[in-house]
């Protein structure tokens, strides 16, 4: 997971989240357009898919990923997550609610957040991957928690930014 202290939205937060609204809608604006740029009739596709109701997931594959697949609160090693401000496809509120979790199992020191100032999902820079990867190589060759000197604004990291609330 690239992407985490739950706190009351202040009102740079809820600027924020407005912005990631604005953001998430202008990018299905672009989808569609692109869409139709391309010949594809958005609409047509959407009734397709949605006339397929009728699939359901193997028991013993929704079972697998229930086990496997989800978040632990109680960390056992090191985690280093990575999460654009602006992700319309996973909502960095999101984050702040995982750490809520791992606060609470009183792992939160086995936990760094670094928040990157990009519109969209995973839409990191080679440069913020490699300064992950070496803080996490840092973090695990030392045993020392990454500072925020691995992880600089001048490669757009915002590490005081504050997540809003989880809305669900």
């Amino acid at each position: 997971m690239l992407g985490l202290a739950c706190r009351a939205a202040s009102s740079s937060n809820r600027k924020s989240r407005a912005d990631a609204g604005r953001c998430e809608r202008s990018t299905a604006r672009e989808l569609l357009k692109n869409c139709w740029s391309r010949g594809v009739n958005a609409d047509e596709l959407l009734a397709y898919m949605n006339v397929r109701t009728n699939i359901v997931a193997d028991l013993a594959a929704r079972n697998r990923a229930e086990q496997w697949g989800g978040y632990r609160e109680r960390l056992l090693r090191p985690v280093l997550t990575m999460h654009s401000i602006f992700d319309g496809q996973s909502f960095v509120s999101q984050e702040g609610y995982f750490a809520a979790l791992v606060q609470a199992a009183g792992c939160s020191d086995q936990l760094v957040r670094a928040y990157v100032n990009a519109v969209g999902h995973a839409s990191f820079s080679a440069d913020q991957y490699l300064a992950v990867l070496g803080a996490m190589n840092s973090g695990l060759d030392s045993g020392v928690r990454p500072g925020p000197s691995l992880l600089p604004a001048s490669k757009g990291f915002d590490l005081a930014y504050v997540p809003p609330p989880w809305i669900f």
